[in-house]
């Protein structure tokens, strides 16, 4: 909701006079756009929120890893590059979706004191593993979604093939259980 009232322009012109029922923080992310962007708009967003006296905790997303926007070799000091400005801009946090290597995490981590969070993803080390290089957060990002659909798309394909269900079905009385 947050993000949406900023779109391009680093100003909000719109923001919110509260934050969404529930919310504590947001991800403001970079991707292709330049850095000196985000930190304008995290800039924005810290200084409409401080008119009205809230405060939401803001994550700063870099798309470094994920969009390859660097040479991998050049991938930790560019997101380093990035936190320390986004850190000045008045981020509380930084997300890097895509770094896998454990020794990048770590090197990403020891390089800030901005609390890494990290997406889930193939070839990521266990959460044991993250937290002893530092990360404070791992987040699941669409993956959970993504594999949700997948499967429903694989039981769709194979109703319509034979007319057949597959055998393990989740019990009604479990399934309400997920929603109390």
């Amino acid at each position: 909701m947050l993000e949406a009232t900023i779109g391009c322009n680093p100003t909000p012109t719109k923001p919110p006079a509260s934050p969404p029922a529930g919310a504590v923080g947001i991800n403001l992310e970079d991707g292709s756009d330049s850095p000196d962007l985000l930190a304008r708009k995290i800039e924005g967003v810290k200084s409409a929120l401080a008119k009205r006296e809230l405060d939401l905790f803001v994550n700063a997303r870099t798309d470094v890893y994920l969009a390859s926007l660097v040479d991998a070799s050049n991938a930790v000091e560019e997101v380093l590059k990035r936190a320390t400005l986004y850190l000045q801009a008045g981020a509380e946090g930084l997300f890097v979706p895509g770094v896998t290597s454990l020794v990048e995490i770590r090197k990403i981590s020891e390089g800030t004191t901005l609390p890494l969070n990290v997406m889930a993803w193939d070839g990521l080390p266990s959460p044991d593993r993250l937290q002893g290089a530092g990360v404070r957060r791992l987040s699941a990002g669409s993956a959970i979604s993504q594999r949700i659909w997948a499967q429903t798309k694989s039981l769709a394909r194979q109703f319509l093939s034979d007319g057949k269900l597959a055998p393990k079905a989740l019990p009604y009385e479990d399934l309400q259980n997920l929603f109390e």
